[in-house]
């Protein structure tokens, strides 16, 4: 398996599992920094040729045309590189009708065809929430 920038890829693959960043979405690349800066001392055999760079230049990032155009570039290309009984896995979630809009918008101009969904709720109400404890 290698991390590249998806107009990288030349390869066919099988699978495609992405989680895309909108809206206020997770940062990962910020994330990554973290994990990186621990495990970088002493990585275990499984990361001997990891690369320690969260490459946070690569991260496609905003929210406007451009954004948009970089994404469906994006997974224009791993739809060019999926077998042909490949799939691709998304990943997404957000409370806004409007982004899930654009993702879907997103996914259609790759030539991607959406075959199933799962509605994950990922906020849940709980007293931790509320203050109550």
């Amino acid at each position: 398996m290698r991390a590249l920038p998806a107009d990288q890829l030349n390869e066919e693959q099988d699978i495609f599992i992405t989680d895309p960043p909108y809206g206020d979405a997770v940062k990962y690349e910020e994330i990554l920094d973290f994990f990186i800066a621990w495990l970088r001392k002493n990585p275990p055999l499984e990361f001997a040729d990891w690369i320690w760079d969260s490459r946070r230049t690569l991260a496609i990032q905003g929210e406007d045309e451009g954004f948009r155009r970089s994404m469906v570039s994006a997974y224009k290309r791993m739809a060019e590189c999926m077998s042909a009984n490949g799939i691709q896995v998304i990943m997404f979630t957000h409370q806004s009708g409007s982004i899930w809009a654009d993702m879907a918008n997103i996914v259609w101009a790759s030539g991607l065809q959406v075959t199933a969904a799962w509605y994950i709720v990922t906020e849940t109400d709980s007293v931790l929430r509320d203050g109550s404890l």
